[in-house]
């Protein structure tokens, strides 16, 4: 998970109203009190169920602890314990080995990690050891991209942001939103692309294991060719009218984005991902698909009902 993502998620959590509060006793004889256990309980709860890795060993010290299942599990869900000195600090260390790592991600972010325009999207380039495929696939994304927003009315402009340290992430900036907007719609049409041709080749594997006839065959794969050919068109003509204009037709322009969408799914088959550069906005992000759920993702080209 980039470090991006990760500060965005931990940030409704950074204000202090999760952690544990401890109040020394007033006198020695009394014990110590631990206090908004109520909202740590949804704090360690998410951290559990998110599977962050980097807070993994945190949890797993507070799980093996022997006040974890009477405290944390608590059925009755108090919001306050009274302890001796030496379990209610060990127990409030809980909370501080949690609150110091999210004031560590905080201060990565803010220092290697500077905000993004929003114009700006980040892409993250697949796994590979071979710098020739990783050239190629750099200059296939600024073709692809450059060819869709060098058009008047959107008046984009590519360029390099940033490098994220230490990883393959790449932010690129468009210049302005209009631009930014139909490179999302663009790597939305070419996640369905993309998914049309996953489906396609587990169809025609599972046909040939039939051990049908070489001509039956041939059709399928035509018959594929075909309707992956028309799809390509649909997706790109709904790109155009959304984006440029429903009435005029600029057949060059709409073959510049057929071409790019065909590229960007077979870049995305390689195994890149295409992401809004702001992370966290609800609205932005889902002008772009989910690429952990590729395969429930849907064509946004209205279906034509058919009168019976």
């Amino acid at each position: 998970m980039r470090i991006r993502q990760l500060e965005n998620i931990l940030s409704k959590f950074s204000d202090g109203t999760f952690y544990l509060n401890l109040e020394a006793p007033a006198s020695p004889n009394q014990s110590f009190t631990i206090r908004n256990f109520v909202n740590f309980r949804q704090l360690i709860s998410f951290l559990e169920e998110s599977e962050i890795e980097i807070f993994a060993t945190i949890i797993n010290i507070i799980k093996d602890d022997k006040l974890y299942t009477p405290i944390i599990l608590d059925k009755q869900e108090r919001d306050n314990y009274g302890l001796n000195a030496i379990d209610a600090m060990r127990v409030n260390e809980w909370s501080k080995y949690l609150e110091h790592a999210f004031q560590n991600i905080s201060l990565i972010n803010d220092c290697y990690y500077p905000k993004l325009s929003k114009e700006t999207i980040s892409i993250k380039i697949h796994d590979s050891s071979d710098l020739k495929d990783m050239i190629i696939i750099l200059k296939l994304i600024e073709l692809n991209i450059s060819q869709v927003i060098n058009h008047k009315g959107i008046d984009g402009e590519l360029k390099v942001e940033n490098w994220e340290n230490g990883s393959r992430w790449i932010n690129l900036t468009l210049k302005t939103t209009a631009a930014y907007a139909i490179i999302a719609s663009v790597i939305w049409s070419s996640a369905v692309v993309a998914k049309k041709i996953q489906e396609n080749q587990v169809l025609y594997e599972t046909i040939s294991a039939m051990k049908l006839k070489n001509e039956s065959l041939n059709d399928i794969k035509e018959t594929q060719k075909r309707l992956l050919k028309e799809l390509v068109e649909a997706e790109a003509d709904y790109i155009y009218e959304e984006n440029i204009n429903k009435s005029k037709k600029d057949v060059e322009y709409v073959e510049r984005l057929k071409n790019s969408i065909r590229s960007f799914s077979e870049i995305i088959l390689k195994g890149t991902e295409v992401h809004p550069g702001i992370v966290g906005n609800e609205s932005v992000d889902n002008l772009f698909p989910d690429f952990k759920h590729l395969d429930t993702i849907e064509s946004k080209v209205p279906r034509i009902e058919h009168k019976k």
